[in-house]
């Protein structure tokens, strides 16, 4: 599946529907050097998201006359007040694990400009969940029937940003907002799927719960930013998303 002219393809609305790309060679360009004119558009998205400050949660060592465990030099020196050790949590400013979930492409009939708002509002979210001190893996995730048929389903992730790496808006842009490389990139991870997968490349449905939950292993905070393909369903879905970060910080789902 490579294409060396899109506008060739009308069946799926030529260039316009692979957002302006014309071959394969110009997705690969645009994923290698990052999409700064996206980039722009979504910074105007990152004010409506305000998380709160990222918090660690730490033990600290404490000396009080009760505790987990006793002094004898202290007991001796007659410091009873001080004599047992114990420890107790305290809540710092300081970087939290984040892991943020993108529904990642979309059905035949998405346009590239309704894709966009998905990509963005993905970007955005993490653009100021690093502003506020969080540390934050963003994972693309396809869910999808590939096989109508036979009802088979299958789930595509790739890790577009580790927690250590820093922040690329506009390489994260060019692969969550820009529907050309989900539609020449992604589809080609979809063709390594061990199933028969549909010419269409599969029918995408919505990230689940259950499905994250069972992903999940527990060890941060995880997030689903689902569809939105509009830039109010965008502002929606982040407000959505932040509001259960700072209700719920430091818990899984």
């Amino acid at each position: 599946m490579y294409w060396n002219d899109t506008s060739t393809l009308r069946q799926l609305g030529g260039t316009a529907w692979f957002g302006g790309l014309r071959n394969f060679h110009e997705a690969v360009t645009l994923m290698t050097e990052g999409w700064s004119e996206g980039a722009a558009r979504i910074h105007e998205l990152s004010a409506e998201v305000k998380p709160t400050e990222a918090k660690s949660i730490q033990r600290k060592i404490a000396w009080r006359d009760d505790g987990d465990e006793i002094c004898t030099d202290r007991l001796r020196s007659g410091n009873l007040d001080t004599c047992w050790r114990g420890s107790r949590r305290q809540t710092n400013a300081g970087p939290t694990l984040v892991t943020v979930n993108v529904n990642w492409g979309g059905l035949r009939n998405v346009t590239a400009k309704q894709m966009f708002w998905q990509g963005a509002a993905a970007c955005a979210l993490v653009d100021a969940l690093e502003e506020a001190g969080y540390r934050v893996r963003v994972i693309a995730n396809n869910w999808s029937v590939v096989d109508r048929q036979a009802n088979f389903k299958a789930l595509i992730r790739v890790v577009i940003k580790d927690f250590p790496e820093p922040l690329q808006l506009d390489a994260m842009a060019a692969v969550l907002a820009h529907a050309g490389i989900y539609r020449t990139l992604g589809f080609m991870a979809k063709e390594q799927v061990r199933l028969q997968v549909d010419t269409g490349h599969g029918s995408t449905r919505e990230i689940t719960r259950e499905l994250m939950e069972a992903l999940n292993d527990g060890s941060e905070q995880s997030l689903i930013l689902n569809k939105a393909y509009s830039r109010e369903a965008a502002i929606m879905a982040l407000k959505k998303v932040v509001s259960t970060l700072n209700g719920e910080q430091g818990t899984s789902f």
